[in-house]
C-alpha cells in the first residue's frame, strides 16, 4: 500500500493486509491496494465518521490513479516510442508525465503540512491526488482524441 501518512494504508498495515508492493505494474498495485482496504470496514455510502471519510477518499484515489494508468497506457500504445535519443512526440509526453507525478505529489504534500497531522490530513491529501488526477485523465483522453 503506498500513501504519505493515508491513515488507510496505516489500518491496512496494522491489520496485515500489505503485500501489494510485489504486485506488478502500477495498475495491479492499486488494485491489489484497494482490494485490501476493502478488507477494512468502513461506511462509504453515509459517511459521518473522520476514519470512514478518510477510508472512502483513499478508495477513490486509487480508483482514480487506476484509470490514470489504464488511460496512460491507452496513450502510450498509441504514441508508440521513437528510436531512442529521438525528440519526438512520445518522449515529451513522457517527460511532461514525469513532471506532472512530481507535480502531484507536491501540490498534494501542501494538505498535509497545512493540517499538520489532523484527522481530517488523510482526507485532504487524498482529495487532492483525485481532483489532480481526475484533472490529468481528461488531458490523456484528450491527447487519444486528438492523436
Amino acid at each position: 500500500v503506498r500513501g504519505d501518512g493515508v491513515i488507510a494504508a496505516v489500518l491496512l498495515a496494522a491489520q496485515g493486509l500489505t503485500g501489494c508492493a510485489a504486485a506488478k505494474g502500477p495498475i495491479a498495485q492499486d488494485e491489489c491496494a484497494l482490494a485490501d482496504s476493502m478488507r477494512v470496514n468502513a461506511n462509504c455510502k453515509d459517511q459521518q465518521a473522520q476514519a470512514d471519510m478518510n477510508i472512502c477518499s483513499y478508495r477513490d484515489y486509487l480508483r482514480a490513479d487506476i484509470a490514470l494508468n489504464q488511460a496512460w497506457a491507452k496513450v502510450t500504445a498509441r504514441l508508440k516510442p521513437e528510436k531512442p535519443g529521438e525528440d519526438g512526440v512520445f518522449s515529451r509526453l513522457l517527460a511532461g508525465q514525469r513532471a506532472w507525478l512530481t507535480y502531484r505529489t507536491k501540490q498534494c504534500s501542501l494538505w498535509a503540512k497545512y493540517y499538520d497531522g489532523g484527522s481530517i490530513t488523510s482526507l485532504a491529501i487524498n482529495q487532492c491526488r483525485i481532483d489532480i488526477t481526475n484533472f490529468r485523465i481528461n488531458e490523456l483522453k484528450q491527447l487519444l482524441e486528438e492523436g
